[in-house]
């Protein structure tokens, strides 16, 4: 299983990466950079995690998302487990294998590659 220290890296590399997004490709006034990066974001977390299981702060961290099951884990599931991050408290109550409240309620572990 990763750690939290990763986890979070990741999470601010993804959160790094979607404000330059924004800033380089939308020209969104000051004011709207944040709401448009939150939306890049959970976009961008949906898709990469629903479709292969990496964003791109956990691949540069090596880390994946992977279903316990052993399957993909879906677009479905990928929407459960980003709402759940992004009210905060979830991710921040880990269980004793570190998973988390998202990975709970969406069957899945992020783990080292």
């Amino acid at each position: 299983m990763a750690s939290q220290a990763r986890r979070v890296a990741a999470l601010f590399i993804d959160w790094l990466l979607c404000a330059f997004v924004v800033v380089a490709a939308f020209r969104t006034p000051y004011w709207q950079v944040q709401y448009w990066t939150l939306l890049v974001f959970v976009v961008q977390d949906i898709v990469l995690t629903g479709l292969i299981g990496i964003t791109v702060g956990k691949r540069l961290l090596g880390l994946r998302v992977v279903r316990l099951d052993g399957r993909m884990v879906g677009l479905g599931w990928a929407l459960i487990r980003t709402a759940l991050i992004l009210t905060i408290v979830p991710p921040l109550m880990q269980d004793h294998d570190l998973r988390g409240q998202q990975d709970r309620a969406s069957n899945t572990a992020v783990v080292r590659i």
